[in-house]
């Protein structure tokens, strides 16, 4: 099973990296877990729609090779560590390769 948190932004702040380390060393050894940093759009001269549209081309272009793709959402129902270990089992149970998808803008 493999998971990859596809983000977009190439320079990500110390606490991102600071939480992704302490979350990766709690999930399982059998979990190949991948940060993939994704070089924001320019905005000069562009609406956010726009860059919206080619950031997510790029978003689903990162997916390859990913059978199930789950995008976080602000606005989207909040899981509990529960319910989100539950998804999890299920998932190395079938040994689905993950990509979760964080978008920019």
């Amino acid at each position: 099973m493999k998971i990859n948190l596809i983000a977009v932004g190439k320079k990500m702040p110390d606490w991102i990296q600071t939480g992704i380390h302490h979350y990766q060393k709690q999930l399982p050894a059998s979990l190949n877990f991948n940060l993939i940093a994704l070089e924001a759009q320019k905005r000069k001269g562009k609406n956010n729609e726009q860059i919206k549209e080619l950031e997510g081309e790029l978003l689903i272009k990162a997916t390859k090779g990913s059978n199930l793709t789950i995008a976080f959402d602000e606005r989207s129902k909040q899981h509990s560590t529960k319910s989100m270990t539950h998804f999890l089992s299920n998932w190395q149970k079938n040994g689905d390769n993950i990509a979760l998808l964080i978008g920019g803008v």
